[in-house]
């Protein structure tokens, strides 16, 4: 009997995210430690398509959004900067209000990340949104604490950048327990969003290639395994 290999594919968006790797290994009782980092290695594999890590599933949230993500950078002025990571949560949420009673009814598809560690060390709020539900202009006119400056996210000059260059912006700066307290997350998204994402297809296949499709772009793709099995990953943009 051909053996199996366990496949996983999630779509968000026009990004598409790939695995296949062995049948997940058993713990044994007679297992070392090195046997037991191995097996592990390959069952986190397995989650890097859906949510690995905070970057994978950020990048699924803001593929979501497709062309339409841009990414908003709310800064504040001296008047109104604030001294507390809560402060700057205060503002937010004041900010989210407005732009709930501007925009009337209607789900806003939305993930914001709090900084405040590199650059100037002052706190500044990123937000990407889509824009079809909350433009450039809407935005510099609700946020009432400073300057907006703002650019797609899936292009700039022409050419394309994909989803995952800002999830690894965004998720950076690690907690320092004063600027950003400890056991926040790096950033949140809204409900209506992350409803969105399609649940990820799951099959056994008697082959580990993965077809990325002729014409896709940013493709990337890794393999690697142990003694206990082998996987491989892929990721692309359909065109």
């Amino acid at each position: 009997m051909a053996e199996l290999f366990y496949c996983v594919r999630q779509h968000a968006g026009n990004l598409v995210k790939e695995y296949r790797g062995t049948m997940p290994p058993r713990y044994a009782p007679s297992d070392t430690d090195e046997d037991r980092r191995a097996k592990a290695d390959l069952k986190a594999q397995r989650r890097t398509v859906l949510n690995r890590d905070s970057t994978d599933r950020l990048e699924l949230m803001i593929a979501l959004m497709g062309k339409y993500a841009t990414h908003y950078i709310l800064e504040f002025d001296d008047e109104h900067l604030p001294e507390r990571f809560a402060d700057v949560r205060k503002a937010l949420r004041a900010f989210l209000r407005r732009v709930e009673r501007f925009r009337g009814k209607g789900g806003l598809d939305y993930i914001p990340a709090i900084e405040g560690l590199h650059g100037a060390h002052r706190y500044h709020i990123h937000l990407v949104a889509d824009y079809r539900q909350l433009s450039p202009a809407e935005v510099r006119f609700l946020w009432q604490c400073g300057e907006v400056t703002d650019w797609p996210v899936y292009k700039r000059h022409g050419k394309v950048l994909g989803f995952r260059y800002l999830a690894r912006y965004l998720t950076k700066e690690r907690s320092d327990g004063i600027i950003i307290p400890v056991g926040r997350h790096p950033w949140s998204c809204s409900r209506s969003l992350r409803a969105k994402l399609p649940p990820p297809e799951v099959w056994l296949d008697e082959s580990d290639r993965i077809e990325v499709p002729e014409g896709a772009l940013l493709p990337r793709m890794r393999a690697g395994g142990s003694q206990f099995g082998s996987y491989r990953v892929a990721s692309w943009l359909e065109a």
